[in-house]
């Protein structure tokens, strides 16, 4: 057994471990290990020819070494999963520190960035041309600029933002319609200026915008690597030819408006206040002549003359006489409102005169000689014939009067005898007389035409004149123009012209009657 044991300390492995360790002790001790070690070994070489022979005995020692085999192998799996878990957690530790050291030297990286970012922003120097302030769209929708670069290059220049805005409605003109383009015109995107020079560009709206309105404010610029911007101020007009159309348009219809109200309507107006009294002259001849004609269906007298003179007097009264007194149509601006006044009561007051003459010489004289009709035809035929001769020189009620005396008392002395007192008789206006009013039609025949057209080209003038300046003061010179307000505005203006406002005054009867002072005598 000795022998075999010390055979086996020959093995390849004992004498590796003895050539590893070199020191005789050593040696000594690992000898008795593998003895130990292969003692069992031994054993199972000396019992196999046993165990070969006695089947009982084999199943007993192989019942033996079974449990030893599975403790074994538990002993294996686990120191296996204790070195796994022992390197898994060498390796989640070896992570983190891995990821711990990148994010410092990321964090370092990015505090040498920022400090050189800080150390070359300090050194970026640049600036702005100031441009002219104002700017008309879309008449002109660029300005011109110019960046200048100090010692170092500047890049990405691009429009940072814009505070434009109109006051009257808060709308903004922002950055995204505006575009920079080289001084050629064309698109420069991105802008780099070198270092020490200076670069012409040019700041334009976009073709898209569209809102009418005074927009004034900042428009800011930045570059890259430079935190802080730069500006300049800016104020953009923007108006459009539609817009200011429709403002022209505003103005005429105020203008059409103020035609129709001050001058069309006020002189139909003046017109049938003015032809009142000429109406109530045509009532009184009318029943005078209603009269005449009993008068002569009664005394089978002609009474020429005093039909003639009325109907003179009513053909005086007709609308187409009237007319060419009344105001025109188209009243010149420059003529007073009074004129046609007074033309109108010079030509009115002889035939309301005339009228009332035919009154005393119709009430006083023929329906008085009418009442001795019974009594002395003869006599009251030779009154009728020379009242009817008074027809002719009678021009006014006094006159009449004066003249028909003395034909009245020949006729009462003749029919019988003389009464204590004679009283002229004058009829009272019948009740319930009612003013006819009727439109008048223009009669083109009475116009003269050389007036209307220089009254036609006059006004023509004046609408042109009214037009232009409005045109000019409100809509030219507000650059901003289009917004709500400016059309309301320009149509007020219109309105309010007041070239021809006093030209034809609001009369009312009344006054017609005290600026005439004419006395309308009752049939």
């Amino acid at each position: 057994m000795l022998s075999r044991n010390h055979k086996s300390s020959s093995c390849p492995e004992n004498r590796l471990i003895s050539r590893m360790i070199g020191s005789p002790a050593v040696a000594m001790v690992t000898l008795c290990l593998s003895v130990l070690l292969a003692a069992p070994a031994a054993l199972i070489a000396q019992v196999a020819p046993d165990v070969v022979k006695n089947p009982v005995k084999a199943k007993k020692l192989d019942m033996m070494k079974k449990p030893d085999a599975a403790k074994a192998a538990d002993a294996t799996k686990k120191a296996e999963a204790d070195k796994k878990a022992a390197e898994e957690k060498k390796a989640a530790e070896e992570k983190k520190a891995a990821e711990e050291k990148k994010a410092a030297e990321e964090k370092k990286a990015a505090d040498e960035k920022k400090a050189a970012d800080e150390k070359k922003a300090a050194n970026i120097t640049w600036s702005l041309g100031r441009p002219p302030e104002r700017l008309r769209y879309p008449d002109n929708p660029e300005v011109l600029f110019s960046v200048s670069a100090g010692e170092q290059e500047i890049k990405n220049l691009q429009v940072a933002q814009s505070t434009l805005q109109d006051q009257a409605t808060l709308l903004q003109l922002d950055a995204s319609q505006f575009n920079l383009y080289n001084k050629d015109g064309k698109q420069a995107s991105p802008i780099t200026i070198p270092a020490r020079s200076t670069l012409a560009l040019k700041l334009k709206i976009l073709p898209t915008f569209q809102t009418p309105g005074t927009f004034a404010g900042d428009v800011s610029f930045r570059v890259d690597g430079k935190p802080e911007t730069q500006s300049f101020k800016l104020t953009v007009y923007s108006r459009s030819v539609c817009g200011m159309t429709l403002g022209g348009v505003a103005i005429a219809a105020g203008l059409g408006l103020y035609f129709l109200i001050n001058v069309w309507l006020r002189r139909s107006i003046a017109i049938e206040d003015a032809l009142f009294p000429a109406y109530q002259l045509r009532d009184t001849v009318a029943v005078l002549q209603d009269r005449l004609t009993a008068a002569r269906a009664q005394t089978a007298r002609p009474l020429v003359e005093l039909g003639n003179v009325l109907e003179l007097i009513d053909k005086q009264l007709l609308p187409a006489a009237l007319a060419n007194y009344l105001p025109a149509v188209l009243i010149s601006p420059s003529s007073s409102t009074t004129d046609w006044l007074a033309n109108f009561r010079t030509y009115l007051a002889p035939i309301s005169s005339r009228a009332a003459a035919m009154v005393v010489l119709m009430n006083s004289g023929v329906q008085n000689a009418l009442g001795s009709w019974a009594q002395n035809q003869a006599a009251v035929k030779t009154a009728l014939d020379e009242i009817d001769a008074l027809a002719l020189t009678a021009l006014n009620a006094d006159q009449a009067q004066a003249q028909l005396t003395p034909i009245l008392q020949t006729l009462q002395a003749a029919v019988t005898a003389p009464h204590p007192e004679l009283t002229a008789m004058l009829a009272s206006a019948p009740s319930g007389v009612v003013a006819r009013f009727f439109t008048m039609p223009p009669d083109t025949h009475t116009l003269q035409v050389r007036l209307m057209r220089n009254v036609l080209w006059i006004w023509w003038l004046v609408a042109l004149i009214a037009l232009v300046s409005g045109f000019y003061s409100l809509v030219l010179q507000n650059f901003g123009f289009g917004i709500g307000a400016d059309y309301i505005k320009c149509f007020f203006w219109g309105l309010g012209f007041s070239v021809a406002g006093t030209q034809l005054e609001q009369l009312t009867q009344t006054s017609v009657a005290s600026n005439f002072g004419i006395s309308i005598p009752k049939a």
